[in-house]
């Protein structure tokens, strides 16, 4: 499956959503096969999806921590990675930037005026 979901996603951009999840996904999977390990495991995925995810309602804490249950593939897909957090976040503030720009220029254009 990862294989398959990395050719699919060859040539889109890096990091991406798609990529993160599959992997996470497996790691999952893998780790409720790893009897002995698995409550390293655990922990290993735990810090990983605390590190990549944006999870203000720990989410992955509840689900992997009681370390017996397989997170579903979809919270994976609709949790947000910090980058694309990042990358909103961002965006915004180029937006709010450029409109504070724009009311500057205006504001200053105004005062001249009234000199």
């Amino acid at each position: 499956k990862l294989f398959e979901g990395l050719r699919i996603t060859d040539g889109m951009e890096v990091p991406n959503r798609l990529r993160t999840a599959m992997c996470c996904h497996i790691l999952d999977q893998i780790a409720q096969h790893m009897k002995y390990y698995k409550p390293v495991m655990n922990l290993i995925q735990l810090e990983l999806c605390r590190s990549i995810f944006y999870d203000p309602n720990g989410t992955f804490e509840k689900m992997i921590g009681m370390g017996n249950q397989l997170v579903p593939a979809h919270v994976y897909l609709d949790s947000r990675p910090f980058y694309v957090q990042i990358a909103t976040m961002k965006d915004k503030l180029d937006k709010m930037t450029a409109e504070f720009l724009m009311l500057k220029k205006e504001h200053d254009r105004a005062a001249h005026l009234n000199r």
